[in-house]
């Protein structure tokens, strides 16, 4: 039983924990080491990455909108707009003008206009055209 374990103990410390062999060992070590923190890294710095994009893309969506606004904004500072919202909101008119107030459109008035046609037949559907073109 010993003369077994002094023999697999004396295996392993003059084939396998020989200087060359634990050289290889400790390099393998830092090079797992270093390949685990590069991979580590890179994930994280593309993950900021991808964080930096969706603000980029966020702050040029909202600059978009400021812009839109500010136009929009111009806008209704103008005379032309003033008149018209005048014109609409509070039935304004200028010198000369006439205003012509309708009533709204009745039932029966929708239902007529909404039954009549233009005199117009819908085209008949593709197939039968390719048809009456191959075969008419």
């Amino acid at each position: 039983m010993f003369a077994k374990l002094r023999r697999g103990y004396y295996t392993l410390k003059h084939n396998y924990l020989n200087r060359a062999n634990i050289f290889v060992v400790v390099i393998l070590v830092v090079f797992g080491i270093l390949a685990i923190s590069s991979v580590s890294s890179m994930s994280r710095n593309w993950q900021q990455q991808k964080q930096v994009e969706a603000r980029q893309i966020e702050l040029a969506r909202l600059a978009a909108e400021v812009a839109t606004l500010e136009y929009e904004k111009a806008y209704h500072q103008t005379r032309e707009y003033q008149e018209l919202l005048a014109r609409e909101k509070q039935n304004k008119k200028l010198p000369g003008e006439t205003m012509l107030l309708l009533p709204p459109n009745s039932d029966s008035a929708k239902q007529k206009y909404a039954e009549t046609d233009d005199g117009e037949e819908a085209p008949p559907p593709n197939i039968i055209q390719w048809l009456n073109f191959f075969f008419n």
